[in-house]
């Protein structure tokens, strides 16, 4: 019995691990680009509100490009 548990774990946690990891991944990216156009938009130019819109545009932007991929 203890042998069918382990097999079903493996045929069923295992891609469900996977797709939890992916989807971590993919909002990591996602947070870590628009972190990064926040910080130059509000270094260069000194707009922190200009900053914040243009980082949501971007993590949309991407957001909905990986969508499509998927």
């Amino acid at each position: 019995m203890g042998w069918i548990l382990l097999g079903l774990l493996l045929v069923v946690g295992l891609p469900l691990a996977m797709v939890f990891m992916g989807l971590a991944l993919a909002l990591w990216v996602t947070l870590a680009v628009a972190g990064l156009v926040w910080s130059i938009v509000t270094f260069v130019f000194h707009a922190p509100v200009l900053a914040i819109l243009l980082a949501l545009g971007a993590g949309i932007a991407i957001g909905r490009g990986a969508a499509r991929r998927a």
